[in-house]
């Protein structure tokens, strides 16, 4: 469905180079499959009672997950399933309060993992080397301060939800990391 969309939108654009197209087609069938899941993952967590959790849960993996990386599903229900799991569990999770020094430590280590290793290699997107993976490690570390802000002035539910959120985003993270490897300064030979 996403590609026949992406595929009217590139035809209605009159996009003729096919390099162009391709990513576009890309970035298109990514946005909105993203909006879908958004959609579906909303609905489920207004039905269970966590509506406002539940977008606290997505917007944190929006916010940290493009700098640090994580798996990748070639469908769109895997995909869906594993994004469930990671958000769910955390939201339902949060009723149980954390300490806060263990968001300290969830911080730091994502801090570690987004200065010398972040973003994990991907077959679903270019590896990033030199200034590039700089500034994306830049940004990721902006975006993690952001998120401490919000911490800072949030309930300790809302608190207690981060710190399980980013707990599983750093597990997405080693697990994606062992298969794929992560991406270095290195310049591209």
């Amino acid at each position: 469905m996403n590609k026949k969309i992406s595929d009217k939108i590139i035809t209605f654009l009159s996009i003729s180079d096919e390099t162009s197209a391709i990513k576009i087609s890309y970035y298109l069938e990514s946005i909105l499959g993203e909006i879908e899941k958004f959609i579906m993952l909303l609905i489920i967590f207004t039905a269970l009672g966590y509506g406002l959790e539940g977008c606290i849960a997505i917007g944190v993996m929006l916010v940290l997950r493009p700098y640090l990386g994580g798996t990748h599903f070639k469908s769109f229900w895997k995909c869906f399933a594993a994004t469930l799991i990671i958000t769910v569990v955390p939201v339902v999770a949060s009723d149980y309060i954390l300490p806060n020094y263990l968001f300290i430590i969830a911080s730091m280590i994502v801090l570690l993992l987004l200065i010398f290793f972040a973003p994990v290699k991907s077959g679903f997107r270019i590896d990033y080397f030199g200034v590039v993976l700089v500034k994306i490690r830049l940004r990721g570390v902006f975006a993690l301060t952001l998120l401490c802000m919000f911490f800072a002035i949030s309930n300790e539910n809302i608190r207690s939800l981060i710190t399980y959120i980013m707990f599983e985003l750093i597990i997405d993270f080693v697990i994606a990391a062992c298969r794929n490897g992560v991406s270095s300064v290195k310049k591209k030979v």
